[in-house]
């Protein structure tokens, strides 16, 4: 079977050319990048899947769809945590995320600038290091 018949069909180099510069445009406009857990510990404690549809109709309502992307990745390994998302640049990790915290992510964090403090599982150090917050230490259980 040839790849036609998989239903694949070859780019042109103009349709190559074309979606690389819409790829570059969409890049340079991005200020943000979520990445959201939808690991098995995610889903059943975090609601991850509920989580990522809230984020992105928060997005769309709030006009960040373009500045800011959104990743579901398939597990952080970060299961004492669940609920885990991570948004980039700052490098701030978020634990015990549900529904009712999106708003408030969208809003002081994504729009005002300031992490949401009593959420934050993990942050960079002056020294640029990931420090766990003192709010929630390590679950004895996953380590």
């Amino acid at each position: 079977m040839n790849q036609e018949q998989n239903g694949y069909k070859p780019m042109s180099t103009e349709e190559r050319l074309r979606k690389r510069k819409l790829a570059n445009r969409l890049m340079d406009s991005l200020e943000q990048h979520i990445f959201i857990c939808e690991g098995v510990c995610c889903i059943k404690k975090g609601n991850a899947l509920e989580v990522i549809t809230e984020f992105r109709d928060e997005l769309i309502k709030n006009g960040l769809a373009e500045k800011v992307k959104l990743t579901e990745v398939k597990c952080f390994s970060r299961c004492a945590d669940a609920g885990s998302m991570v948004v980039y640049p700052e490098g701030i990790w978020y634990q015990g995320v549900s529904m009712d915290d999106v708003k408030t992510i969208v809003r002081e964090h994504l729009i005002g600038g300031e992490p949401v403090k009593d959420r934050i599982a993990y942050s960079r150090s002056d020294t640029g290091q990931f420090v766990r917050s003192s709010l929630f230490p390590l679950d004895e259980e996953f380590i």
